[in-house]
């Protein structure tokens, strides 16, 4: 569709502030505990996601097409160094390396050996 100037995007949300959501956010320890887990430690506003997709809409985007756009904060970003890791994080790095035919503990790896192992 593109050689007909037809553009396919999106917008991926995340914690925003709507009419609908209001009383959930009325509490404010709901809003704290939901704010630290985003990088610009806010909850979104509505607007945030009128400017994405105000974005979209202009000839300013013209040439951004089949790509989905988080307006989310950085939530997506953090969630990956918040999220447990099977066996834990160092079993994870460990496993991860192992896989790409590294030690964990190497000089190639460049990470050192911790005293307690």
């Amino acid at each position: 569709m593109g050689p007909y100037g037809v553009r396919s995007n999106c917008v991926e949300p995340c914690f925003v502030k709507t009419p609908m959501s209001a009383s959930f956010y009325a509490d404010p320890e709901v809003e704290k505990s939901r704010s630290r887990l985003i990088a610009t430690r806010r909850i979104g506003e509505v607007s945030d996601i009128a400017n994405a997709v105000m974005f979209l809409a202009s000839k300013r985007s013209d040439f951004t097409t089949g790509d989905a756009i988080k307006v989310d904060g950085g939530f997506s970003n953090m969630m990956g160094d918040l999220t447990a890791k099977p066996g834990g994080r160092r079993a994870y790095a460990d496993n991860y390396l192992k896989n790409k035919g590294v030690e964990l503990w190497s000089d190639e790896s460049g990470v050192a050996k911790p005293t307690d192992q």
